[in-house]
C-alpha cells in the first residue's frame, strides 16, 4: 500500500510554545521583544498541545500514514535545534528517530500533507496539502485525526471524489451556484442550515461573514442576495448524500471504503480531469490505476508495449473502464477496455498535458481479447 506522506509542525501544533513564553518573567520578555523565541532554554520543556501527544500516537500507529516532523528553529538560538528533538524523544520515544527535518523552507520538501499552524517557511506553498491547525475545520487534533484516517470517500463523477464531508458539502453548493439551481431553487434543508444569506446592496449586508468563510456568492435564484459559508463537517448517512446529490442534480454518487482514501482521491481527481478533457469517460465508467510494461529489443534498439496491470479502483457499472498511469504531472497512458469480456476492445494511449488542459497523444497499442 502506497503511504500518504505527512509532516507535522512543532511549535503551536505539537508544543505550545506559547505557554512556555508566557511564563517567561516580564523583563525577559521585554529585553527580547519580537526575538522572544531566541531566549536560551526556551524550548528545553514547554508543555504539548492538547490532546497532540495521543493524537499524532494515534496516527502513527493506524499504519496508514508515513509521519515525519518538519518544524523550524530560530537561527539565533542554536541551542533550540537540539532542545527539539529532545522534546520529542521526551513525548514520542524512538517513535520519530530519523525522522525529523528543521528547515527554514518547507516548500522544498516533499508530501501529501502538511500540518501548520501559520503560513511562514514556506509552509502556504507546500507541494502537497497544507492542513492549517487551529483554523476550522482543523480547529483540534480530533478533526485532524477524524480527516486523515477517514474509512472512505465520496464518488462523485463529474464533480469529482471527496475524502471529507466539509468537502462534499462545499462541492454540491458550489454546483448548486454554477448551474444556477436549475434542478433546486433553494438547497436541501441540512445545507442551507450552514449557509449565510444576506442582502444586497451593501457588500456584505451589515451581516459579518468569518474570513474562513466560503463567499460571497451571489445567490443563484436570487441577484439582490448573497450567499456564505463555514466549512464544516455535516455527519450525515451516505443515503442522505445520495439523496442531496440528487435533489441537485448529480444523479450518482457513490461512497467507496477505502484504506488509503487520499491517495485514492488525489488520483481520481487527477484521473476524471484527464478522461474529462479527452471526452471519453461516461458516467458509470469505472476507473483504475495501471502499470505500463514495455519490451526493448536488444537487436533493433526499439521499445514496444508488452502489457500491463491494471486495478480498479471504482468498479464500472457500464462496459467500459479507464485504467491511468502518470508518468509526471505532463504525460500519462490511458488505457481503456470497453464492450463484453469474451470480445472487448482494448487500446493504450499517450495523453499530453497542453496548457492545462490534458489530450491525447499517438494510440500505441490496440486489440480485441
Amino acid at each position: 500500500m502506497i503511504k500518504p506522506i505527512v509532516h507535522v509542525d512543532m511549535d503551536g501544533v505539537l508544543v505550545d510554545l506559547a505557554d512556555a513564553i508566557v511564563r517567561l518573567p516580564a523583563e525577559v520578555r521585554e529585553r527580547y521583544g519580537e526575538d522572544v523565541d531566541e531566549v536560551p532554554g526556551l524550548f528545553d520543556d514547554p508543555p504539548p498541545i492538547r490532546g497532540a501527544v495521543e493524537a499524532l500516537t494515534r496516527l502513527v500507529e493506524s499504519d496508514r500514514l508515513d509521519i515525519h516532523v518538519l518544524s523550524t528553529a530560530p537561527w539565533g538560538n542554536p541551542s533550540a535545534w537540539t532542545a527539539k528533538r529532545h522534546w520529542m524523544e521526551r513525548y514520542f520515544g524512538d517513535m520519530f528517530e530519523k525522522r525529523i527535518t528543521l528547515t527554514h523552507r518547507k516548500n522544498w520538501v516533499s508530501g501529501d500533507f502538511l500540518i501548520d499552524d501559520r503560513p511562514n517557511n514556506g509552509a502556504e506553498e507546500f507541494s502537497g496539502e497544507w492542513i492549517q491547525f487551529g483554523v476550522a475545520p482543523f480547529d483540534t487534533w480530533e478533526q485532524v485525526v477524524r480527516y486523515l484516517l477517514a474509512d472512505g470517500f465520496y464518488w462523485l463523477g463529474g464533480l469529482g471524489a471527496h475524502c471529507s464531508e466539509s468537502e462534499l458539502r462545499d462541492s454540491l453548493i458550489h454546483h448548486w451556484l454554477d448551474t444556477g439551481g436549475q434542478t433546486k431553487s433553494e438547497l436541501p434543508t441540512p445545507l442551507v442550515k450552514s449557509v449565510i444569506s444576506f442582502s444586497k446592496p451593501s457588500p456584505m449586508g451589515g451581516v459579518s461573514v468569518p474570513d474562513i468563510a466560503h463567499g460571497p456568492h451571489v445567490h443563484p435564484n436570487n441577484p439582490n442576495r448573497m450567499v456564505s459559508w463555514i466549512p464544516a463537517d455535516l455527519e450525515l448517512p451516505a443515503d442522505e448524500w445520495r439523496r442531496i446529490a440528487k435533489e441537485l442534480g448529480v444523479p450518482t454518487m457513490e461512497f467507496v471504503p477505502s484504506p488509503q482514501p487520499h491517495v485514492d482521491v488525489k488520483f481520481l481527481n487527477q484521473a476524471l480531469k484527464l478522461l474529462m478533457d479527452v471526452n471519453v469517460f461516461q458516467e458509470g465508467d469505472g476507473v483504475g490505476r495501471f502499470k505500463t510494461s514495455f519490451r526493448k529489443s536488444k537487436k533493433f534498439g526499439t521499445t514496444r508495449y508488452r502489457g500491463g496491470a491494471a486495478l480498479p479502483v471504482v468498479p464500472s457499472q457500464t462496459l467500459t473502464s479507464h485504467y491511468l498511469e502518470f508518468l509526471n504531472a505532463e504525460v500519462a497512458y490511458v488505457f481503456t477496455s470497453s464492450g463484453p469480456t469474451l470480445s472487448s476492445r482494448k487500446t493504450l494511449h499517450m495523453a499530453h498535458r497542453i496548457d492545462g488542459d490534458w489530450v491525447l497523444g499517438k494510440k500505441l497499442n490496440e486489440y480485441l481479447s
